[in-house]
């Protein structure tokens, strides 16, 4: 009898550290980012041989003169988002950062890039990110509608009357695809994803994988459990092929063929879903959302040109139902 109660007591000790270490996992993939130092202090690892470039954005978004504006989220949260101001602009971007991101690393020199363009800019702190309220992120899987609440906020109040451009980069790209089939403004003429992932679940489990050989699909399983018990959604409940697949929405696709975070792999299936007119864009040699920092000239004249469409309403190129690879092209 005493054996079964020591063979209890090491199962009961065993089961609250497999609790405990889900938790923490839990807690720190989707619990509030509360970053440590500043934007510049994070330009580490595979982002470091941009440093020049990412820190010139970011001084340069610093330095604009920018409105601030609030939404409320479905749940009530409040949402903010720093407005840059264009007179005569073409029309109006709305900008989302990546997963533990923010606007400034995530989206300086974008924004910059887009102004060039002739866009004002609307730089969009996400859920329990930054300025934004909120206790879990989501993965883009309640973005989403956030992404739709701040288009629908764009295009009757903010700037009535312009086209809007619904852009992200990473997690702030999957954000935007998987909005892509939402009831979106007409205002909203296009959608840029530079290195989205298709499936949230599936882009947690790429990421655990490293943790081998740790039982790292028990471990998100457990933390997926949590994650509908206190987030109130669970990472396999939609896509972003499931939503391109029912959109209209013109979509450009970027992404780093060297990304060692999100594969290359996902906008290559995001790709091949998409039922709107899709352009697939591929730089070799380009990791997680650098691929503007290997070729700024090849992805300005690309990203120029897809705008350019969209906002003429002109066919993109490509075959007769729209759909272009530029990698099939060559």
């Amino acid at each position: 009898m005493k054996f079964v109660w020591i063979i209890l007591f090491v199962l009961l000790i065993l089961l609250l550290l497999w609790g405990s270490f889900a938790w923490g996992m839990f807690q720190k993939a989707l619990g509030r980012y509360r970053p440590k130092g500043t934007p510049e202090d994070r330009i580490q690892g595979p982002y470091a041989p941009c440093r020049e470039s990412l820190c010139a954005g970011i001084r340069w978004l610093r330095g604009q003169p920018a409105q601030e504006v609030e939404i409320r989220s479905r749940e009530g949260l409040r949402l903010r988002g720093e407005l840059l101001p264009l007179e005569n602009a073409r029309g109006t971007v709305l900008l989302f950062h990546g997963y533990h991101g923010d606007i400034y690393m995530d989206l300086g020199v974008a924004a910059r890039l887009y102004r060039r363009l002739g866009f004002q800019v609307l730089c969009i702190h996400q859920r329990a990110h930054g300025k934004s309220e909120g206790k879990y992120l989501a993965m883009g899987l309640r973005e989403r509608y956030d992404a739709a609440a701040w288009a629908d906020y764009a295009a009757r109040e903010l700037c009535p009357g312009q086209k809007l451009i619904l852009a992200g980069v990473s997690m702030g790209a999957a954000t935007v695809l998987m909005a892509s089939d939402l009831p979106l403004p007409e205002a909203v003429k296009g959608i840029v994803a530079d290195c989205g992932f298709a499936s949230p679940w599936e882009e947690c489990l790429y990421v655990a994988s490293h943790w081998k050989p740790l039982p790292y699909r028990a471990l998100l399983g457990t933390a997926n459990v949590l994650c509908r018990i206190f987030a109130g959604y669970d990472l396999r409940e939609w896509t972003a092929p499931q939503s391109l697949a029912r959109t209209t929405i013109p979509v450009c696709l970027f992404h780093g063929e060297e990304d060692r975070f999100v594969p290359v792999s996902c906008s290559r299936e995001n790709y091949a879903a998409c039922a709107s007119p899709c352009q697939l864009h591929l730089y070799p040699g380009a990791g997680h959302c650098l691929s503007y920092h290997v070729d700024p000239a090849r992805y300005s004249g690309e990203l120029a040109d897809f705008l350019d469409a969209c906002c003429a309403g002109e066919a993109l190129p490509g075959s007769g139902e729209g759909r272009f690879s530029p990698q099939a092209a060559r």
